[in-house]
């Protein structure tokens, strides 16, 4: 290949405009697609670089990994030209400048595009490739202020890699942490306006005004060997949580230098460059008046094309222009009177050129390079073809192949529909099967030829968070059969929040929900009967109720808690059974009543306690009967008290007592006998007094008398006329010395 040098047409498509710089390995022009009417980027091998084959390879190879690259952040590249001397390859042009551009801004916008090129790199890693050049030249900001991640000339495979070099588990980390490390320097870089200065110790210093996690971040992926667990996504996540949200910067400070700006061309000016060449023939040729009043005929015709033809069919004239400029006609063996016949072949062609390259952008606009397939390659080989006819001067030829071409085209844009429909099943098909890598690129196209549509673009959304949300699934599914429910569950939600419509997740987040709560429920359930079972009734009652509270619709809560009542109905019975079998062996009648009232209270058909309550009553009644004999056993005197008393201890001494009632039976029948003994007085009077034993006897007048009384009180009272009676009480008893007693009525009335 010869020097490149700016208008020069390289392969018959590209028009050199600018050189935009040179690298260690290669230059880059921009130059002018002009089949397609766009500006691209040329990349070419330098003039040292030229002369080495592995450098060619390392080109394509170069261009192999970057064409496997599909994201809105990452520079696209287009088709490869092999040549032996100097091969090249076709990229996008970014219209801007690089992300140096933003230091020492404020970082609320200065640190938004970095998101976005943290979400490139990790879409890069996910495809196992290393960019492996992470610097702020190899980052680019189009006029938008949106980033492009550039340059794949030392990037690299993990496969490549792995042949390369002794690997342990963590490898992909290992390497894609080279891209961390290199991203890290460039935030700094752009933060703080120059890029780290590590010392030996790796300490790194920052400015005062940055938040402590952002320090701690870049810490993070500057230092060797600490950022091994830390990805791409990693980086998107926390700078997010920062408060820097991925996104464009805002870009006003680009300069004439920084923009490269092309100056469209008009139809004024082709349409002034054709009268030119008209006129130069005639200069050079006499024009007889036959030939000027046929050439004054083609004006008009050409200006019915002009005004009815190409506002219809012409969306721009630049490719017209730009096909005219580029080489001029040869004419050189055209006789001077077909000169109208050129003209109007040139004319016929360039209208169709014009109608091609108008639907043409219509359908590039819509990613027909997706879609079309080998229609589309065959259009543009036919476009192709048309130029090579053209440039030849041949314009019947190229009339007939932009025509054949844009038949073509036209068969394809008819199809735009049904390919679009086709490409929304097969794309919504594939994530419902989770297939990502198809469900990217079905939905890919659907989203190129709709760009505008909400639910496109959020199925692509979905389809490009597939690969990472079927990855959190399965991380879920492991936790949940490993009974881990509550990190299956956060994994869960943490996928949800990706692709909140994605179905397999909501259903397994809904069964694991069910799960968990049976879980809990059944865990309740469990305890609570462990608990019943150690006869902790109360724990047991709390764990019941919780687990209603958790299943209400469930009987087995219900059912266990009646369990329950029945079981501490039985511990009170039994317990209460134990308390009034001890009452009753220490004869505690009134307590034993007591008892057996609150068994019936719980339950009124207990036997043991109705029988029980009786004996209770009638062994209290006879006890208290006998103590109060005891207490008072003067009343034994009465013949027929003491019978009933008699009758008592007879009575008692039947049953089989304890001690209680043996001591009291042996009291009474104590004091019986006492009251049963006789016991001698003395009386004293003055044979005047009428003396009288109440209850007992009158016993006249006497100065001595003596009488057998059985034990008690007694009251004797004397009697004489003219004088005041006189009462006398007092006390007999076995166990008591009686005086003699005096009976005298002595004052006189």
């Amino acid at each position: 290949m010869s020097k490149l040098v700016k208008d020069q047409i390289l392969n018959q498509r590209y028009r050199l405009i600018k050189f935009l710089g040179e690298g260690g390995m290669a230059i880059v022009w921009l130059a002018k697609d002009i089949r397609l009417d766009t500006q691209v980027a040329l990349k070419f091998l330098n003039k040292d670089m030229q002369k080495h084959t592995s450098c060619h390879r390392a080109l394509k190879r170069e261009w192999e990994i970057a064409s496997n690259l599909t994201h809105p952040n990452i520079v696209r590249v287009y088709e490869f030209y092999e040549d032996a001397v100097c091969p090249f390859y076709a990229m996008q042009f970014i219209d801007g400048t690089t992300i140096s551009i933003l230091c020492k801004d404020d970082p609320s916008n200065s640190l938004r595009p970095f998101g976005l090129i943290a979400d490139a790199l990790d879409y890069a890693h996910s495809r196992e490739i290393i960019h492996g050049d992470i610097k702020a030249n190899n980052i680019l900001l189009d006029k938008n202020g949106c980033p492009f991640l550039v340059d794949f000339g030392v990037a690299s495979t993990f496969s490549e890699t792995i042949l390369t070099t002794e690997q342990d588990e963590n490898y992909k980390e290992k390497y894609s942490s080279k891209d961390i490390h290199s991203l890290g320097k460039v935030i700094y870089e752009v933060i703080h306006g120059s890029p780290p200065a590590l010392d030996t110790n790796l300490n790194i210093p920052f400015s005062d005004a940055l938040e402590p996690e952002m320090k701690n971040m870049l810490e993070e992926m500057l230092k060797s060997g600490k950022n091994l667990g830390l990805t791409a996504i990693d980086v998107k996540k926390r700078l997010a949580e920062i408060g820097y949200l991925s996104g464009n910067a805002k870009v006003n400070k680009f300069n004439n230098d920084d923009v490269i700006e092309i100056k469209p061309v008009s139809v004024r000016e082709s349409k002034t460059d054709l009268e030119n060449f008209g006129e130069n023939e005639q200069e050079k040729n006499v024009i007889s008046s036959r030939v000027f009043y046929a050439c004054l005929g083609f004006a008009l015709i050409l200006c019915v094309l002009v005004i009815f033809v190409l506002p219809r069919a012409v969306k721009s004239d630049k490719a017209i222009k730009e096909t005219v400029d580029y080489k001029e006609i040869s004419t050189k063996d055209i006789k001077t009177e077909n000169i109208n016949l050129v003209l109007e072949a040139r004319l016929i062609a360039d209208v169709a050129l014009g109608e091609l390259v108008s639907e043409l952008d219509i359908l590039q606009d819509k990613g027909i390079q997706k879609w079309g397939g080998r229609a589309y390659q065959d259009i543009k080989n036919n476009y192709a073809k048309g130029d090579a006819f053209y440039l030849e001067g041949n314009y019947e030829n190229a009339y007939a192949q932009y025509t054949v071409a844009l038949v073509e085209l036209n068969k394809l844009s008819k199809q735009t529909n049904e390919i679009l429909q086709f490409n929304l099943d097969a794309g919504k098909k594939a994530l419902e099967s989770n297939n990502f890598n198809d469900a990217i690129k079905f939905l890919d196209i659907t989203i190129s030829i709709s760009p505008d549509n909400t639910l496109y673009t959020d199925y692509y959304q979905r389809a490009l968070s597939l690969e990472e949300m079927m990855d959190l699934m399965n991380q879920g599914i492991e936790l949940e059969n490993n009974m881990d429910l509550n990190s299956a569950r956060e994994i869960y939600k943490t996928a949800l929040k990706l692709d909140s419509n994605y179905g397999p997740v909501i259903s397994l987040l809904d069964n694991l929900e069910k799960k968990i709560t049976r879980n809990d429920f059944e865990t309740r359930m469990s305890e609570g009967f462990i608990a019943l079972t150690n006869n902790d009734l109360q724990s047991a009652k709390a764990l019941f109720t919780a687990a209603k509270d958790i299943n209400p619709e469930s009987d087995e809560p219900i059912d266990a808690i009646i369990q329950l009542q029945e079981q501490e109905k039985d511990i009170s019975i039994s317990s209460l059974e134990t308390i009034s079998k001890e009452q009753e062996s220490l004869e505690q009648w009134e307590l034993a009543i007591d008892t057996y009232q609150k068994l019936l209270k719980i339950d009124s058909d207990l036997q043991f306690a109705k029988v029980g309550l009786i004996r209770s009553k009638l062994r209290q009644q006879m006890h208290a009967q006998i103590q109060s004999y005891i207490d008072d056993y003067d009343i034994l005197n009465d013949p027929l008290i003491m019978q009933r008393a008699t009758n008592l201890l007879m009575k008692s001494t039947k049953i089989e007592g304890g001690l209680r009632l043996k001591e009291q039976i042996s009291e009474l029948n104590r004091l019986l006998k006492r009251a049963n003994t006789p016991v001698r007085i003395t009386l004293l009077s003055d044979n005047l007094t009428r003396v009288r034993v109440f209850k007992v006897s009158e016993l006249e007048i006497f100065n001595v008398k003596q009488i057998t009384l059985r034990p008690g009180n007694y009251i004797v009272v004397g009697i004489r006329e003219g004088y005041r009676d006189i009462r006398v009480e007092f006390r007999v008893a076995p166990e008591i010395r009686i005086s003699p007693i005096t009976i005298i009525c002595e004052e006189k009335i």
